[in-house]
């Protein structure tokens, strides 16, 4: 189940980042935007970010 066509990615109220989720979602731009490690997970079509904190 897709929820959006677009996402935006912000730090500290910037955006960082926006455009489809494929392309925003992926670990690389997680872990630099936030700092910590991060695995992004493809389920049906889905996308989950899981933190290691």
């Amino acid at each position: 189940m897709m929820v959006a066509d677009k996402v935006i990615l912000m730090k500290s109220g910037k955006i960082i980042n926006e455009g489809k989720p494929k392309d925003i979602i992926v670990k690389r731009l997680i872990e630099e935007t936030y700092g910590c490690p991060v695995d992004v997970i493809k389920e049906n079509d889905e996308l989950f970010i899981k933190l290691h904190l």
